[in-house]
């Protein structure tokens, strides 16, 4: 006898009847997961062509406010708040001046919190990142390059931790050495570099091992 109010649509009956199998319940998180993959992809693709699309804007701008200016027509056509859409707007030019980083966040190599870590710091780099320590005259382009080059690879390879502690701590040591305050040795490029590991302040090589 069915209740008055209470109906029961028959695929909820039938599925309470017939509970999914093991086998089925597998299938089904395994699209789930499928899914989940793709819409994350699709994300990391929307932002990148966001921050594009943005650096564009400055660029078309052109003027000493084209920061101030862009973000003021996101914060007029969107529900952001101004100190959001100026932030967007930094990240967006710091990330389109840098395509390693852009390519390694598009590709799911970091996400977004260290992407933007890896860009402040290439913002306002150590002083002797772009000046020679022995001569104190600014590098010429290729050793300038070069030296950026190998930064930008050690936090890449830091930020593949999936931990900012080490991320952190690599580019702390990185800036300490690149502004003097320790000695790096023979080779200023070593403090960037390891074996392809990222160089961690004494007492953290727990951290690197992955312990919490």
């Amino acid at each position: 006898m069915e209740l008055p109010g209470m109906v029961i649509d028959e695929q909820v009956v039938d599925l309470l009847a017939h509970p999914p199998t093991p086998d089925l319940t597998a299938h089904h998180n395994r699209q789930v997961c499928e899914i989940t993959e793709e819409l994350m992809r699709l994300q990391r693709a929307v932002t990148v062509a966001q921050w594009r699309e943005i650096d564009e804007m400055v660029t078309r701008e052109g003027t000493r406010r084209a920061v101030d200016i862009t973000a003021d027509w996101l914060h007029a056509h969107s529900a952001l708040l101004l100190r959001d859409t100026r932030a967007l707007v930094i990240m967006a030019v710091r990330m389109c001046a840098d395509p390693a980083v852009l390519h390694a966040f598009a590709g799911g190599d970091l996400g977004e919190r260290e992407a933007k870590y890896i860009v402040d710091f290439l913002a306002y780099p150590p002083k002797y990142m772009n000046t020679d320590p022995a001569t104190g005259q600014p590098r010429d382009a290729a050793g300038r390059d070069r030296l950026r080059g190998e930064v930008i690879d050690g936090l890449l390879v830091a930020a593949g931790s999936r931990d900012m502690r080490v991320l952190r701590a690599h580019g702390e040591y990185t800036r300490d050495a690149l502004s003097g305050e320790i000695s790096p040795g023979d080779d200023i490029v070593s403090i960037c570099r390891l074996g392809g590991h990222p160089i961690l302040p004494s007492g953290a090589s727990d951290i690197a091992g992955g312990s919490r």
